[in-house]
């Protein structure tokens, strides 16, 4: 009979080595899952910050695609200015040509009139 509450004081002391052991495992687990959610918390305000840097961004973008758009209707609005400012340049000179042309005609006439050689 001495044997057997021997026997059992000693699986009595295994379970209680065998609990400690549990609840030391449990400790150290539940710091494991602590220290996870601080992390998933980290993870989650850097996640509102990235969110919150790209609708800055897209507002960015947004203001650069009208600046953009300003830019391209001035320039169109330059360019036909250009265009119109060069259209009569060369108005302007295709009748100075013409009016050369017509005055070096005139001279080779009075020229051949007055037996004249420049």
């Amino acid at each position: 009979m001495e044997a057997r509450l021997d026997r059992i004081e000693d699986m009595v002391g295994q379970l209680i080595q065998m609990v400690a052991v549990v609840m030391e495992d449990q400790k150290e687990m539940k710091s494991q899952i602590k220290s996870l959610q601080e992390g998933q918390q980290a993870l989650r305000k850097d996640i509102d910050k990235l969110r919150t840097d790209v609708n800055v961004l897209r507002k960015d973008v947004d203001v650069i695609r009208i600046d953009l758009n300003e830019f391209r209707t001035e320039q169109k609005s330059s360019n036909r200015n250009f265009n119109d400012q060069f259209q009569l340049i060369r108005a302007d000179m295709d009748h100075i040509w013409g009016k050369t042309v017509n005055n070096e005609r005139k001279i080779a006439i009075m020229e051949k009139k007055m037996d004249f050689e420049y």
